[in-house]
């Protein structure tokens, strides 16, 4: 059985995160360290009273600091530290926390190894809930305390940034609202120093190998990819928690790391609003979290100083009272919250609202409304397109592609691109280029769908002839439906990829050869236009079925589970060995990515 950090549930050892919130699951294991018991000393100093929890690499216990008589936080670690390198990296990090002085950091108090080569780690003990479960069991939380968790958390961090010190762990449980806190500061991070990677030894405390470095649905893209870190990868972890507190979803599907062969497959996360109808935020601030959120670390914002100072901007738009915390009961009954917050949390979360509008008895039926899936938003809009279909189908610049048998694969290739197989395709033609801008502004005066995001609501005129990116599965699917088209399964793409002599052999790399050739493939340059002129082509006239953008297609990834469409051709950011013709990626159907496009096919009449 495995169990999650957060909510403390547990799931099957199949089941990979948290279906409540998307936290990575742990296996469960034994909830206390080898040799460690209520009553036991250590380091002469320190007893061991009760087990708290068990995160990460660390069991936590309440502990007592013997000469003082006060209450502390033991953390020790799952596993002996035995290799002195690997103590040494994480003690010099500890050390370094341990000079930080802001009230908003869990003060570190002590540190080393038992007798047995356990870390341990002591530090004041806080009472408080974690942010994790204020959005698992708050059904709504204001903007006035969003603003005011969000900026006390950025004002913390940038102190340790300031050190040079990143904390690379931070999620919603690591982020304690206090009990004795005041209305400016009551926000108390957990965890610096425990999970910093040196360029010396990029492993774990425990000796593993980490890369790629573990992480969770907070963990930034470059965390994964064991790519150099700065604070840009805190920002990252910042930007999701709390896109998360204020739509109550993730940006991003839970996982979506794990299973990527490159950074490069990460989407575009959704406008808050999108997600969330009817959300009451102001541009400034969506702008700021979806900034932070930016898989491209050179993309967010550069400083967390710089994070708050955007949020601080967006703030101006709103009237923030001086006591954040208030409750306010459906009968609009308002109660002063730090007396009483946590003792209602801990009763029943299910009659607490923070800073709700009173009176406002339907927000249970809202919120028990069942909202459409995407699958059936695109069945009513599939069904509209086919009903008000002006557009007469046109085979021009079309390309055919005769009846017969193709190989589809690479006994060379990924493990995903063999065993190579032979397919029987009747005739069809396919786009000879990807589907502009311009061309999908046309069908979105036809039919009053939204554009993509980043055009912010009008058509650049300027790339008309761009291939149009940041479009769905969905997205293409009916633009496919709208043309009289559709998009093409795997194996035609990749038989009007292949050159005609290449058909029946086993083990071809680029429609043009067995070697990669820059003025064939738009590679590791930027989104480029359709060029008529260009040698982006195959010999059938078709043109970058190699880089410029990957292009969606109507094959399921991995069929058995249904979860990911086929996605073919690689893009403008990608690696040569990523843009064969057999090459293929798997992603989400309801998300967009600015490197994904898409062309059509029709059956020949």
């Amino acid at each position: 059985m495995k169990t999650c950090p957060c909510c403390g549930r547990t799931y099957n050892d199949h089941i990979s995160f948290c279906p409540s919130d998307g936290t990575k699951l742990e296996k469960k294991v034994r909830q206390s360290s080898p040799g460690v018991f209520p009553g036991q000393i250590l380091k002469d100093k320190y007893e061991i009273k009760e087990s708290i929890n068990s995160e990460g690499k660390w069991f936590v216990y309440r502990g007592l600091e013997i000469a003082t008589s006060r209450e502390v936080a033991i953390k020790i670690s799952r596993r002996p530290v035995s290799n002195d390198d690997n103590f040494r990296v994480l003690e010099k990090s500890l050390r370094e926390a341990q000079k930080i002085s802001h009230p908003g950091w869990v003060k570190i108090l002590d540190m080393g190894r038992n007798k047995d080569d356990f870390a341990f780690i002591v530090s004041e003990y806080i009472e408080g809930e974690s942010l994790c479960k204020i959005i698992k069991d708050v059904p709504k939380v204001s903007m006035k305390l969003a603003y005011s968790i969000i900026k006390q958390t950025l004002d913390i961090l940038s102190v340790a940034h300031e050190r040079e010190l990143l904390h690379q762990g931070l999620q919603p449980s690591k982020i304690i609202l206090v009990k004795n806190g005041d209305s400016k500061s009551f926000v108390k991070i957990l965890g610096l120093g425990e999970n910093n990677y040196t360029k010396e030894y990029d492993t774990n405390i425990n000796g593993d190998m980490a890369t790629p470095r573990q992480g969770n649905n907070y963990t930034a893209p470059e965390v994964f990819f064991a790519k150099a870190l700065d604070g840009t990868c805190d920002i990252y972890s910042v930007g999701v928690c709390f896109y998360e507190l204020i739509t109550r979803v993730l940006p991003f599907p839970a996982g979506i790391l794990i299973h990527q062969k490159s950074n490069s497959r990460f989407p575009e996360a959704p406008p808050m609003k999108k997600v969330r109808p009817g959300l009451k935020i102001s541009k400034k601030l969506e702008r700021a979290i979806i900034k932070a959120i930016q898989w491209n670390p050179l993309k967010r914002h550069r400083s967390a100083k710089s994070f708050l100072r955007a949020v601080e901007a967006s703030e101006k738009s709103h009237v923030v009272s001086a006591i954040v915390f208030t409750i306010i009961f459906a009968t609009g009954i308002l109660i002063f919250l730090r007396p009483h917050f946590f003792n209602y949390l801990d009763r029943n979360y299910r009659y607490v609202k923070i800073d709700v509008e009173a009176n406002k008895t339907n927000n249970k039926e809202k919120r028990d409304e069942k909202k459409p899936t995407p699958q059936e938003i695109f069945q009513n809009k599939l069904e509209y397109v086919l009903q008000n279909r002006k557009k007469e189908t046109s085979d021009e610049h079309m390309v055919e592609i005769s009846a017969g048998e193709v190989n589809i694969g690479n006994e060379n290739g990924f493990f995903d691109e063999k065993p190579v197989k032979k397919y029987y395709t009747k005739a069809f033609l396919i786009d000879d280029h990807e589907v502009t801008n311009k061309e999908y502004n046309t069908f979105l005066e036809d039919t009053g769908f939204e554009a993509p995001t980043h055009w912010e609501g009008r058509y650049p005129k300027d790339k008309a002839n761009y291939p149009v990116v940041g479009v769905s599965w969905y997205d293409a699917a009916l633009y496919a439906a709208w043309a009289g088209k559709r998009l093409p399964s795997e194996v035609e793409w990749e038989k009007a990829a292949r050159f005609p002599d290449q058909l029946g052999r086993k083990n071809v790399q680029w429609s043009w050869g067995e070697k990669f050739d820059q003025k064939h493939a738009n590679v590791g340059e930027k989104l480029l236009p359709v060029d008529y002129n260009s040698l982006r082509k195959t010999p059938k006239n078709i043109f970058d079925m190699s880089g410029n953008v990957w292009e969606w297609t109507d094959s399921w990834y991995d069929p058995s589970i249904k979860k990911d469409k086929v996605i073919r051709g690689g893009s403008f950011n990608v690696k040569p060995r990523n843009t064969t013709i057999s090459y293929r990626e798997g992603f989400f159907l309801n998300f967009s990515r600015n490197d994904i496009g898409f062309r059509c096919v029709k059956d020949k009449e």
